[in-house]
């Protein structure tokens, strides 16, 4: 279970926030201040949500205190300060996983940080109107997901690490399997297939024998695709 330190001065935002997250299955602690805070970060958080004004410090001087001390683990702004688009930008280059503004709701607050927390997913599909359908299905559920529109785009996206590679099996440039072939030993994440093409069970057992995590046939039901990709990225 990952652990979350919560650092907020308003004690009914704090305790609201940690019933919401505690009940999410995250292990949630609060402080009221930036030397509890600190103190209370030594035993180690794999997220560290901080809020800007803070009586006695700046939630940015925690980052800035806590960054390298804590190699792994995420930070994220919780904050009535509206900032703009391109400043967010710049949290994130700073290594800031998020900047959640207040007033929230629950399922926002829950979406974003579980998504700090969840798989990269490149998904290499031809038809646009089911890359979209995809893309915006699996977001909701709470993973990164990138798309390529061919195989030379999927290559190209591949130097970057995924923990799951998802392939349609017919694309304009080259087949699935081709791209299957070209990566299946140079990457770190998994393999597997979401195609129309037809495959009995047999041939998917060979399939997963050959290294493909998975081969999930179109049409398919939401809850169906987000079951298998929930398990293929969650099995060790």
């Amino acid at each position: 279970m990952k652990k979350i330190l919560y650092i907020e001065d308003n004690k009914d935002i704090s305790e609201a926030v940690k019933i919401i997250l505690n009940n999410a299955g995250f292990i949630t602690e609060i402080a009221s201040s930036g030397k509890e805070g600190l103190k209370l970060a030594e035993t180690g958080f794999d997220l560290y949500l901080l809020d800007i004004m803070l009586p006695d410090m700046s939630g940015w001087d925690i980052f800035e205190q806590l960054k390298n001390k804590n190699i792994g683990s995420k930070f994220a702004f919780l904050s009535a300060i509206p900032i703009s688009l391109e400043r967010t930008e710049e949290l994130k280059s700073s290594g800031i996983s998020d900047y959640i503004t207040k007033p929230f709701t629950k399922n926002d607050l829950l979406k974003r940080v579980r998504k700090m927390f969840s798989k990269k997913i490149l998904y290499v599909e031809d038809n646009q109107d089911t890359a979209n359908a995809v893309r915006i299905l699996l977001d909701n559920a709470g993973f990164h997901i990138d798309i390529a529109y061919s195989g030379k785009e999927a290559l190209e996206k591949s130097i970057e690490y995924f923990d799951l590679i998802l392939l349609d099996m017919m694309l304009p440039d080259m087949s699935g399997w081709d791209i299957f072939e070209k990566l299946k030993e140079k990457i770190g994440g998994k393999l597997a297939f979401l195609t129309s093409v037809d495959a009995d069970l047999k041939r998917i057992e060979e399939l997963k024998k050959y290294g493909v995590a998975d081969y999930i046939k179109k049409p398919f039901s939401k809850d169906e695709l987000i079951k298998k990709i929930h398990f293929i990225v969650m099995e060790t």
